[in-house]
């Protein structure tokens, strides 16, 4: 996932340069610029979607990991007893 993330963080800095690049040459409503401003948007999107996968799960195994917090104690019924009423 940190790979993901850091191969959308160089395409979303190259699709903004070229973004700017093409906004300086055409109007903002070329269907061009239009068109690359939403490509733009569907990493930037996925870029925080990877973001706060990421974050979920390192907290998730922060809170996991302590302690302090009672792990599940595995016990056995011993089904040969039998109990009298």
């Amino acid at each position: 996932m940190d790979y993901e993330i850091s191969h959308l963080s160089k395409l979303i800095e190259e699709m903004r340069k070229e973004l700017i690049q093409l906004g300086n040459l055409k109007p903002f409503t070329d269907p061009d610029v239009v068109r690359l401003s939403q490509r733009l948007d569907l990493l930037l999107n996925k870029y925080q979607e990877l973001q706060y996968e990421l974050q979920c799960r390192n907290t998730w195994l922060e809170w996991f990991e302590h302690d302090d917090i009672p792990h599940p104690i595995p016990y056995r019924i011993d089904l040969t007893k039998k109990e009298v009423s």
